[in-house]
């Protein structure tokens, strides 16, 4: 949120677990426009393999998004996960 108050481009990224918890401490920061990208959660029983992939398929929505082409409007199931140990 400190890059959001100076204007300088910036995006949050979290899990779908918290997408309440980064609504609340956007607009209790006084951020409540502030860019949220989130993933499916959980990620902590993921392989590398899986990490790695989500990681690389985020990485092209970050940077539309900071270049004003992507919002992100699809509502992420918590436990909707793909990866299994």
């Amino acid at each position: 949120m400190r890059f959001e108050k100076l204007e300088v481009p910036a995006i949050a990224v979290a899990t779908s677990a918290f997408v309440k918890q980064a609504e609340y401490q956007s607009k209790q920061l006084g951020c409540p426009d502030a860019q949220v990208y989130f993933v499916p959660h959980p990620v902590s029983n993921c392989t590398d393999a899986q990490l790695k992939m989500k990681a690389e398929s985020a990485v092209v929505d970050l940077v539309e998004m900071l270049q004003g082409k992507f919002v992100q409007t699809q509502t992420l199931e918590v436990g909707a996960s793909e990866c299994t140990s």
